[in-house]
């Protein structure tokens, strides 16, 4: 139950990686793209007045959205790593649960073989 609620947690955030990873390649493209036409056509340098904010040009505009990316995917990667880890508890929990049933299930069959009954269940 815990696994099959830990594999949809580590779907989701597969998911969202990939869709971070292509918002990712896109704003790299955008970024790239801003340099290029900044290379073709340099802005005309004008002494800004001080009372005027200064517009972002679109590459700075790029670089934020890259930088946000990145935080995004660093965090999904963080939470990706725990439910990792999740999953491999619960795996290696599940194979010591199987490994005593099997040791269990011999212990019952050497008891009918010498003709005892059988072990309860253990809860």
């Amino acid at each position: 139950m815990h696994l099959i609620k830990l594999l949809r947690i580590l779907k989701a955030v597969a998911d969202e990686l990939n869709k971070l990873t292509d918002e990712y390649n896109k704003t790299l493209e955008e970024v790239k793209a801003a340099k290029e036409e900044e290379a073709k056509n340099p802005p005309k340098k004008e002494e800004p007045t001080p009372e005027a904010p200064k517009e972002k040009t679109e590459a700075e505009k790029a670089a934020e959205a890259k930088a946000e990316a990145d935080a995004k995917v660093a965090e999904l990667e963080k939470k990706l790593l725990e439910a990792t880890t999740k999953v491999d508890e619960a795996t290696t929990k599940a194979d010591k649960r199987s490994c005593w049933c099997k040791q269990l299930l011999k212990l019952q069959k050497k008891l009918q073989l010498i003709k005892l009954k059988p072990m309860q269940k253990l809860n």
